[in-house]
């Protein structure tokens, strides 16, 4: 679990955007052996599903950090304060980014969700108004992003036409799409962060 996602409606009617990323520099200094090894494996592998066991995820991944440290102690489980990198966009009714705000956050997640229970609230509904209300405001939210970001071409033709296993076909569709439009616009407006010359 390594991301997590809030949004809610302010007074004036726009939304605020919340994307809340694990810190693993939070638990480890940039220089130290084990953020060396996880550079030097550059990223998790998900094996293909003929490989994976879905009764244990340690037979569904090689991590890039060791499993336990990956599985429990960075990962935004819910109920249990954890370090994270928390990236809040204000986002106006045109889907403009009109403020935005980088922290480094302790954050308590308070669901663990999968795909397919999200997209189950998106058709059908939940009694839980809480989960409602958030899924709603991401799913408005997400069209906004929709139509006012386009993916790059290029990376979309990369993602749908990938022969590696370990690369995630997203859907633009329902959940995927919600989670999809979140993580292209925090990458981009941290790229564009560091980019800046004036920093």
């Amino acid at each position: 679990v390594d991301d997590a996602l809030s949004c809610r409606k302010l007074p004036n009617g726009n939304y605020l955007l919340g994307v809340h990323i694990a810190s693993i520099l939070g638990y480890f200094p940039y220089e130290s052996e084990i953020v060396d090894e996880a550079i030097s494996r550059n990223r998790s592998i998900y094996l293909p599903r003929k490989y994976q066991n879905r009764e244990d995820d340690f037979n569904r991944t090689i991590p890039i950090f060791p499993y336990e440290f990956s599985a429990k102690t960075a990962s935004l489980i819910p109920g249990a304060p954890k370090l994270a990198r928390s990236y809040i966009f204000e986002i106006d009714k045109e889907g403009n980014i009109v403020n935005e705000n980088f922290f480094k956050t302790i954050i308590t997640s308070n669901r663990k969700t999968t795909y397919e229970e999200i997209d189950e609230v998106l058709k059908h509904g939940s009694k839980d108004k809480r989960l409602q209300e958030i899924v709603s405001n991401l799913e408005e939210v997400t069209e906004l992003l929709d139509r006012r970001y386009k993916g790059e071409e290029l990376y979309e033709n990369v993602k749908a036409n990938t022969d590696d296993y370990s690369d995630l076909r997203v859907k633009r569709i329902g959940s995927e799409k919600i989670v999809y439009q979140a993580m292209m616009l925090t990458g981009n407006r941290v790229a564009e962060y560091f980019a800046d010359p004036a920093r």
